[in-house]
């Protein structure tokens, strides 16, 4: 069975290459694909407790901060006046940039993630390329949300699931593994 054109599976040029780079000679793609990038994710909740809690806490913290250098500083000093607010501002914004920023770098890392099956392994092409070799059970767990997109889990790395994460039409994605599973025994 010949390897289809990784375009067919509306990949990017630039993502297309970045498979080239991690396939080995004689494998052949099965399916690819990439991750849903959701703009309400699971943890948003999770998110916006943490930046209220911390904004709470920083603004508290500002507070003190400004009361304890003013304290320490002549009150009469306008460096010491500038000095108090900026170190307060900066202990309140902190929370909130990350909170701007980690979901905008959560995206980047998933449109640069591509999902590979091959006769021979699962890739997982990101920031770093992963990959495990076709076995049966390979799949540690999966689930499905109602609009049929889903993980297949392959293990644990350092308390966080690792494997197809986000992916649409996880069942049939699975039965393709399934497939290239067999296929790779029967060989």
């Amino acid at each position: 069975m010949n390897s289809p054109d990784l375009r067919d599976f509306g990949l990017s040029p630039r993502m297309c290459g970045k498979v080239q780079k991690a396939l080995q000679p004689g494998e052949q793609v099965r399916w690819a694909g990439q991750p849903v990038i959701r703009h309400f994710e699971t943890d948003r909740v999770n998110r916006v407790v943490g930046v209220l809690f911390f904004s709470l806490f920083g603004l508290f913290g500002a507070v003190m901060l400004y009361f304890l250098w003013q304290d320490r500083v002549h009150t009469d000093s306008m460096m010491g006046e500038i000095l108090s607010w900026l170190m307060a501002i900066v202990f309140f914004m902190v929370p909130i940039v990350a909170c701007i920023i980690a979901p905008r770098m959560h995206a980047a890392r998933l449109r640069s993630t591509v999902y590979v099956i091959t006769n021979r392994r699962a890739i997982v092409c990101g920031w770093e390329v992963k990959s495990w070799p076709l076995e049966p059970d390979m799949v540690f767990s999966n689930d499905q949300a109602r609009d049929g997109c889903g993980n297949l889990v392959f293990g644990m790395r350092e308390d966080e699931s690792v494997g197809f994460m986000d992916i649409r039409d996880v069942r049939l994605v699975e039965e393709i593994l399934e497939k290239a599973i067999a296929e790779r025994e029967n060989s």
